[in-house]
């Protein structure tokens, strides 16, 4: 047999036997499949007041889709959880979640529930649930970005009764920023957490002899536009992440940033450092971005990219050396934390007579890692150049 069929046998083969690319959905992957657990960023313009909130055009909206019937799952009418948000004759709650609204530093502001029947689709919105909420944890949901107040954070959906198991992958996720008044809108999926939600956002293996895992980064990438001076000519980069950065008493904490490099679409770069200390950051590219060379004062458009490591650092009490995190990673189990970011693009042009809004996620490179007991999270499943080190280093608790 010549050397080139044997090669084409064995290369068939392979294909039979393991597919063709990564098609079925892992743990610790960025990846949009179905997941037991719904995790969604949310911002919508507005403040408290002691009459109650009064908000702006922009809101974030989602739908969760609910899908016993493809995985397989049947229930009847004994079966039945909770009472659907359209009920109907037929009508069974075939699952029933807790729902957290929390602020960007993870503190819950807001506890509540949803219901769904077999295939049904739940929506709701950031002022629905902003308007719930005490005028307390109302203004500890506000935020400023480029002169406007917004209140942000984020929703977790997570399983408290079913037909069926708990940890059953049943939603699908879809977000929207909307700010139908000034004309823009964009969409985004959001975040579907495979086994359910983890303490830090990781998914949560739920077969063999795998490990909870967080969706790691090293290093993440966002574009960058700015058509315009106009003021809904914005670009924003939103992170979230599975922890705040580490804080030990009033005084003492870690410091973690992206640490940068800002290019042009020339390749002219500068770095800068970004501090992202909560779970959620929104950042307004227009603050961070460098001047000349990379982007002079009044020349616009904006654009470019950046590449970013994520790093924690500082002393612990009591340490004259200090202490370095490169990457999603933790001192104690679970080793590892997750990450999801978006970049976030409007603008006016100023030629037509039109609002153009788009939203990115943000690619990354995941970790990997030999020493410190990391590698039992890490799941050694990535090609070459997807990944980059993550480690701790210096004195830990």
């Amino acid at each position: 047999m010549k050397k080139r069929s044997l090669f084409m046998i064995v290369a068939m083969l392979s294909i039979f036997l393991f597919g063709i690319g990564t098609a079925q959905a892992v743990t610790g992957v960025a990846d949009d499949v179905p997941g037991a657990g719904v995790v969604i960023p949310m911002i919508c313009e507005g403040h408290t007041t002691a009459g109650g909130p009064v908000f702006g055009p922009l809101n974030t909206v989602w739908a969760i889709a609910e899908r016993t019937a493809l995985s397989g799952i049947t229930c009847d009418v004994t079966d039945s959880v909770c009472a659907p948000q359209t009920p109907s004759a037929s009508s069974i709650g075939v699952v029933r979640t807790n729902v957290f609204v929390n602020d960007r530093t993870s503190i819950v502001r807001l506890d509540s529930s949803a219901c769904w029947s077999r295939n049904d689709v739940v929506s709701s919105d950031c002022q629905s649930l902003i308007s719930q909420m005490s005028s307390a944890n109302q203004a500890a949901m506000e935020v400023e970005l480029g002169g406007v107040t917004y209140f942000a954070g984020y929703v977790e959906y997570i399983q408290a009764a079913a037909c069926g198991p708990l940890d059953a992958d049943r939603f699908i996720p879809w977000v929207y920023i909307n700010d139908i008044v000034t004309g823009f809108a964009s969409g985004m999926n959001g975040v579907s957490l495979e086994g359910g939600v983890g303490e830090q956002l990781q998914e949560i293996c739920t077969f063999g002899s795998c490990d909870t895992i967080g969706v790691t980064a090293r290093t993440v990438m966002p574009r960058i536009f700015i058509l315009n001076s106009n003021a809904d000519s914005f670009n924003w980069w939103m992170f979230l992440l599975g922890r705040n950065q580490y804080a030990f008493g009033p005084q003492a904490h870690l410091t973690r940033e992206l640490n940068c490099f800002i290019c042009n679409e020339g390749e002219n770069c500068l770095s800068t450092d970004i501090e992202i200390p909560y779970e959620l950051n929104i950042i307004n590219v227009a603050d961070e971005a460098p001047g000349s060379p990379v982007f002079p004062a009044g020349v616009f458009p904006k654009a470019g990219f950046a590449y970013c490591d994520i790093n924690e650092s500082g002393f612990l009490p009591g340490e004259a050396t200090s202490t370095s995190i490169e990457g999603t990673l933790n001192f104690d189990s679970p080793y590892t934390y997750s990450l999801w970011g978006w970049s976030y693009q409007r603008a006016v042009p100023t030629s037509v007579n039109a609002r153009v809004a788009a939203i990115h996620p943000i690619h990354r490179l995941y970790c990997q890692s030999d020493t410190n007991g990391y590698t039992a999270e890490l799941p050694n499943r990535f090609d070459f150049g997807t990944v980059a080190e993550c480690n701790i280093s210096g004195p830990t608790p």
